[in-house]
């Protein structure tokens, strides 16, 4: 194996040989603290190439599973050298092992993102062999930009925006210009489990991202989202023991902590249990904030059969809550937005939710070449919430206030089970799956209207809190259930130098509606579509592939958001189809992908004269993406990209509408992030990020749009070393230069400047 790794320090090297060599390096910080490494180039084994690089250390590495190494302090009679068994590397340590159960792929080069992660029906699969455009973020990122939900993580992301505020109850997205509710996040691969309108990633090991339609690999998503897919993948406990306290302050007066915990036991560490844990509470971001949170990841793992156990709880209680904002027809552009740090709602909006979930699942290795799995999990979610929304914005600031006060509950069932395996036919290797999932969702949405209000989002007219209205049992108005049959086979040709990846997915959907007054059923729909996959990547080199890709899902019809007419309401089900073709090159320590796009499916969006959530016509969705992540010299690190969306609608009643542009669809977004671990302090890392939204439109007519913003972000952390462990300090500014700008179509504004800082401990 040929090895390139330059001199540095030894968390340097040793990151560059697990990038190289395919294999986990696990270790204490504090044992290679301060410690340099000559560096090494030439062709060796992996057991060589560690040898050479911990030689003189009195460091001693021993195996641990098949592809990963523990170091730890040579024992006296041994100081001086060191004794590796032979390791072979592995993609994974099963046929059909998962991320949820079985070994994560390893991080790349600078740490902030995996080379790999899970593609569903697919399992694991390297970025280099996925025909479709993948990111798995690692904890390490969340932790370094001080991430407290998805909005915070995907800031790093140019083919996702946010187009709702902290302040508002809710977290929505839009990927490649097509909507994506905080409702359709999977977890650890099942949709369904996740707290319904707003959740945290304080537990997640990793959070992966892919782009485009992705029903036949993961099922259908609850609210149908068509442009990517968002899936947490659960901590684990690692080998070493670890014991994390954080704090944490967010301006104005929001303070908080967290803890996590991991620890192995029995034998060969067969049993894992970690648990983590938040607080935080006070104001930020124009709203007050109490959010409580617990997860619990539990594991076994045996010679041939794994099984864990994931639960979890959260409650957030949010005062001065946020609601859209419509602007008056008559008007092209909307007004200056107000200052960031102000509200103009009434300040005794508010927005309370509590959830309980969880997962268990379990593997079992038939034979080395195939594997049967199988999880099953529930949600029970409650929210009650006052959410104020504006009409009718005038020039002069002037607009009309409604609040509705609402009762919700999203109860939910999920479970998927399956088979994956691999067999060779002659020179070809098939790696096939087979699986089954079924998603039950039971939801009530009981609401009541408000007096409407005169105000003006300059100098806004606050009044007293109203009584509320006694809404009484939340009674049943909703009913989902999501089944499906798939399978595929990525057939690998000239030793996996060229891969064809096919499958099928047979998708049903069942909904019904019911009314809130009297329990009649007021629609009901029965669909189903067989749907395909076809994949093929050709590596003409060994660090560049070539990728192209069809896709088909059949999803459900978008759910009317909060604060619209009819909020909770699910439009009818579609089938989105994309085709994308593309290059990912890795270049050593720098992986690029450039990726081309066209995905088409039926148009949904929020009249903004009805304040409706309707569906209308045919948007056909195309671009180009750049992204680009790892080491570009060493101790710098890149991360983003940006993102070139020609969002068309055709096929519109009457043509009326042809060749007009999407609502919320920016012709370009840039995310672009750099951090660089200082020469002259060592422990020092400085970060800096680009945050570009071009201008969107704001009807389907195309006479209204807000304009284009920029936002600047800086950070900087600095790692010490202490008898006890290492000692992390986190600074953070957020929207330095205090811009002011509206963030989407829905006139939702960004957040303020926003200093965080936090202190980590290990011991």
């Amino acid at each position: 194996m040929a090895f390139r790794i330059p001199a540095g320090s030894l968390d340097q090297a040793l990151a560059a040989f697990g990038s190289q060599s395919g294999l986990q390096v696990i270790y204490d910080s504090g044992l290679t603290g301060g410690r340099v490494s000559p560096g090494l180039s030439g062709s060796m084994s992996p057991e060589a190439a560690l040898q050479r690089l911990l030689a003189g250390t009195n460091l001693l590495a021993r195996p641990s599973g098949p592809r990963a190494v523990i170091l730890t302090h040579a024992p006296e009679n041994l100081q001086g050298g060191i004794t590796l068994p032979q390791v072979e590397v592995e993609a994974s340590s099963g046929a059909g092992s998962t991320a949820m159960i079985g070994n994560l792929p390893r991080p790349y080069a600078g740490g902030q993102v995996a080379t790999g992660g899970q593609l569903g029906l697919l399992g694991n699969r390297s970025v280099m062999d996925t025909p479709f455009s993948i990111t798995s973020y690692t904890a390490q990122t969340i932790r370094d930009t001080q991430a407290r939900s998805l909005a915070d993580l995907v800031a790093n992301e140019p083919s996702i925006r946010v187009v709702s505020p902290v302040a508002n109850g809710s977290e929505g997205f839009t990927t490649r210009g097509f909507q994506i509710a905080n409702q359709d996040v999977a977890f650890g691969g099942l949709y369904g489990i996740l707290p319904y309108w707003r959740g945290s990633v304080a537990s997640a090991e990793r959070v992966e991202i892919l782009r485009g339609p992705n029903a036949l690999l993961n099922g259908m998503a609850p609210s149908g989202t068509s442009g990517g897919a968002i899936n947490i993948v659960p901590k684990r406990a690692d080998e070493l023991p670890l014991s994390r306290l954080t704090a944490n302050y967010i301006s104005d007066s929001h303070f908080g902590g967290a803890f996590d915990i991991g620890r192995r036991f029995g034998t060969d560490n067969q049993f894992g249990a970690r648990l983590n844990g938040a607080y935080r509470d006070g104001d930020f971001s124009r709203t007050t904030l109490q959010h409580g949170e617990l997860t619990g990841g539990f594991d076994w793992r045996g010679d041939q059969a794994r099984i864990s156990l994931d639960f979890g709880w959260q409650q957030q209680n949010q005062r001065g809550t946020e609601g859209l904002l419509g602007l008056s027809p008559d008007l092209t552009r909307p007004p200056t937005a107000p200052a960031a740090t102000r509200r103009y709602y009434q300040p005794w909006t508010f927005w309370n939710s509590d959830a309980v979930y969880g997962v268990l699942r379990g593997e079992y290795d038939v034979t080395p070449d195939l594997t049967a799995y199988g999880a099953f999990g529930g949600r029970r979610y409650t929210t009650e919430y006052l959410l104020p929304f504006g009409q009718s914005l005038q020039g002069n600031g002037n607009f009309t206030e409604n609040a509705i006060y609402d009762n919700e509950y999203y109860d939910a069932i999920s479970s998927e089970v399956g088979l994956r395996g691999r067999v060779h036919t002659g020179p070809v290797l098939h790696r096939f799956s087979l699986t089954g999932t079924y998603l039950e969702q039971t939801s009530g949405v009981l609401s009541a209207s408000l007096a409407a209000n005169a105000s003006n989002i300059y100098s806004p007219r606050i009044l007293p809190r109203p009584n509320l209205p006694i809404l009484g049992g939340i009674p049943r108005t909703g009913y989902l259930a999501l089944t499906s049959v798939a399978v595929a086979d990525t057939l690998s040709f000239l030793d996996e130098r060229a891969e064809v990846t096919g499958g099928l997915r047979q998708q049903y959907v069942r909904s019904r509606s019911y009314s809130a007054a009297s329990g009649a059923r007021t629609a009901a729909y029965d669909e189903s579509a067989l749907t395909p996959v076809v994949g093929l990547v050709v590596k003409p080199w060994r660090d560049v592939s070539l990728y192209a890709s069809y896709i088909q899902g059949l999803s459900q019809g978008g759910v009317a958001p909060a604060g619209t007419r009819n909020a909770g309401e699910i439009l009818a089900p579609f089938v989105a189809e994309q085709y994308e073709v593309g290059v990912k090159v890795d270049w050593g320590r720098l992986t690029t992908t450039l990726a081309a796009f066209q995905i088409t499916r039926p148009s949904s969006f929020t009249d903004p004269a009805t304040n409706t959530f309707v569906s209308s016509g045919e948007q056909r969705n195309r671009g180009l993406e750049l992204y680009a992540f790892g080491e570009a010299a060493p101790g710098v690190r890149l991360l983003g990209g940006v993102m070139y969306l020609d969002a068309e609608l055709t096929s519109t009643p009457g043509g009326t509408l042809d060749g007009r542009t999407a609502v919320n669809s920016p012709r370009w977004s840039l995310n672009l992030g750099g951090e660089w671990d200082t020469p002259f302090a060592p422990g020092l890392t400085l970060s800096g990020r680009m945050i570009h939204t071009g201008s969107a439109f704001l009807n389907q007519q195309n006479t209204q749009r807000i304009p284009d913003w920029t936002r600047f972000d800086i950070g900087a952390r600095y790692r010490m070393e202490t008898p006890r462990g290492p000692v992390t300090l986190h600074a953070n500014v957020e929207n330095l230069f205090d811009k002011t700008y509206w963030m989407s179509s829905s006139l939702y504004r960004g957040a303020p400047r926003t200093f965080l800082f936090a202190v980590s401990a290990d011991f």
